[in-house]
Parts: C-alpha cells; sequence; structure tokens
C-alpha cells in the first residue's frame, strides 16, 4: 500500500506515504524515498528529505546524495523566510544536527530560544544535542531555564528527568520524571519511563503501581506489560 501511494497521482497522498516509511530499516526506506527527493511538489520532497535524514550517507550514491543536499537546500531557504520565529530556528537546529554540523545547530536552537524562552521544543532538542557531545552539565542548564519560564512542561521535566539519570543524579531524576509523568497523563512513555527509574533503584512496588495505573489508561502498551510480567517473575 505504501509503494502504491508513494506512486499516486495525489500529493497529499505521495507525501503520506513517504512519511509511513519512516519505520521501515533504512536501505529499503531509501530504496521506496528516493525517487520523491525529485518529486515535482515541494511539500512531498521536504517529507522525503526529512525521512532520509537517518539514512547513513555512505549508503547513498552520489546522485541520492546530491538530490537530498539539493533539497536541504530548499529547507533552509523556507525556514529563513520565517526568521521571526523560534519554530524556524528550530528546525534549523535539525537539519544542521542531522548533517553533522554541531556549532550550526547550537546556535540555531540558542537563537530559537532568544526569540522565545518558553519555546520548549528548541531547548529539548538543544538538551539532546548537549547529550550527543557529552555537554550534559549544559544541558541540564537549559532545560533548567526553560522550565522557569514554563514550569508545566511535561516534555522539558521528562527531558530534565533523563539527564539527571545521565549525570548520576537518579533520586533528583525520579522525582522529575514522576512530575513529567504526572503533567501528561496521556503520553504512556512518560509514565514507563518513571517505572523503570522506580524499579532501577530496587522500589518494584512503587513502580508496580506506576505500570498498574499505567495499563489501566493504555492497556496496549506493551513495554509496561513486559515489565509488569519481569516484576511479577521476580
Amino acid at each position: 500500500a505504501v509503494e502504491a501511494g508513494l506512486g499516486d497521482g495525489d500529493a497529499l497522498v505521495r507525501m503520506a506515504a513517504v512519511g509511513a516509511t519512516e519505520g521501515v530499516a533504512p536501505a529499503r526506506r531509501l530504496t521506496l524515498v528516493r525517487p520523491r527527493l525529485v518529486d515535482r511538489v515541494l511539500a512531498v520532497r521536504l517529507e522525503a528529505e526529512r525521512v532520509l535524514r537517518g539514512v547513513p550517507r555512505e549508503r547513498m550514491k552520489p546522485v541520492d546524495r546530491a538530490a537530498l543536499a539539493q533539497v536541504q537546500g530548499e529547507h533552509l531557504e523556507i525556514q529563513r523566510l520565517h526568521a521571526d520565529r523560534p519554530e524556524s530556528w528550530t528546525n534549523i537546529g535539525l537539519l544542521e544536527a542531522s548533517r553533522g554540523n554541531a556549532e550550526r545547530a547550537l546556535a540555531a536552537y540558542e537563537r530559537a530560544l532568544r526569540i522565545e524562552p518558553r519555546f520548549v521544543p528548541a531547548a529539548v532538542n538543544l538538551s539532546d544535542l548537549y547529550r550527543a557531545l557529552d555537554r550534559d552539565r549544559d544541558g541540564e542548564r537549559v532545560l533548567r531555564a526553560n522550565l522557569a519560564a514554563v514550569p508545566e512542561s511535561a516534555d522539558a521535566h521528562h527531558a530534565l528527568g533523563l539527564t539527571l539519570v545521565r549525570l548520576g543524579q537518579r533520586e533528583r531524576a525520579r522525582a522529575v520524571l514522576a512530575r513529567a509523568a504526572e503533567l501528561a497523563p496521556d503520553l504512556p512513555r512518560y509514565a514507563f519511563v518513571y517505572a523503570v527509574s522506580l524499579h532501577s533503584s530496587g522500589d518494584r512496588a512503587g513502580a508496580r503501581r506506576v505500570l498498574e495505573s499505567l495499563l489501566a489508561r493504555h492497556p496496549g502498551y506493551a513495554p509496561a506489560r513486559d515489565l509488569l510480567a519481569r516484576i511479577d517473575a521476580r
């Protein structure tokens, strides 16, 4: 169905089919999506560029790398047309990070936060880039500043909790992860990660309570069922 959609006459169908390849193995994804890098409709080309960011460049033929670079240039041009918005600089940061341009990505995320200190996606992505650069202290600083501006952000709490885990501050991390789960009960991953942190600390009873509550809301969430089964087995 996805292969048929990639060649559909309707650009919206082609764009949706490109997006549906995200879960496909990189080599297969490249084979499927390669033709859409030169699609006649810009929106389809941009979606193709997005889903191919995770494909290693060494897997690509020179013609594919050239087509990808062409669309990335179009993407950057569009974002710079809206350079007064934090979303645009965050998108630039994501693109530059995917190209391995860490310094440009850092500058773009920081620009987004100067425009709007409350913009959570910029702070979360900036902290994640600091993680990749082994600079979690800087990531913690960014997230705490963002939470000072947006104290009810579940995403920022979750990212901060993971940062604190990496920094070895596990007790503080659990409190922050608990807050993220509380703020976003509809996101099962946040409650699951909190349960994992409890389980890792030896609090199996606490982990069980969180998992049972999570499964009552999201009965199909397999990671929670699996962890609960492991707790029962022990």
